[in-house]
């Protein structure tokens, strides 16, 4: 079977009415308000981490991250989880 580039899917998700786009065969889940434990002297932008069944994932807050004001509704976030491969 080949593969048409026109056939990839993207989440899209928008913060302070910017859009943004992840690729979907990168999303390994999107969790509405996830538990997420703090961090002691992490970065701002690091939420803390979320535990699932088989990783500790790092929880960024893109917002902070790109400067961006906080939002005013808070029932719209969610964690969107991505896997990245770095080579190197």
């Amino acid at each position: 079977m080949k593969y048409d580039k026109s056939d990839r899917k993207y989440l899209t998700f928008s913060i302070d009415n910017k859009t943004y786009a992840v690729p979907a065969l990168s999303l390994s889940g999107v969790f509405a308000n996830p538990d997420v434990a703090i961090l002691a002297m992490a970065p701002k932008f690091v939420a803390g981490i979320f535990f699932n069944e088989t990783f500790n994932i790092p929880i960024i807050d893109l917002r902070l991250l790109l400067k961006r004001p906080n939002p005013n509704n808070l029932e719209k976030t969610c964690a969107i989880i991505v896997s990245v491969n770095f080579k190197g």
